[in-house]
């Protein structure tokens, strides 16, 4: 697995399957659904799989 966040160790397909099941649209919501705020470093990789996720829901 594919560790994005070190602060909080979620990986990717943690952060995956919480965008896609909660609708989660921004760094701000995802790191609000695991309860923390950690240094940031993994906002760009959060981006990402958000709009990964969306392009699969519409595709």
């Amino acid at each position: 697995m594919s560790q994005i966040c070190e602060c909080w160790g979620l990986t990717r397909k943690k952060v995956e399957e919480a965008v896609r099941t909660r609708h989660l649209r921004t760094p701000d919501e995802i790191y609000d659904h695991f309860q923390g705020v950690g240094c940031g470093v993994c906002i760009e990789d959060m981006e990402a799989i958000i709009a990964s996720c969306e392009e699969t829901t519409k595709g």
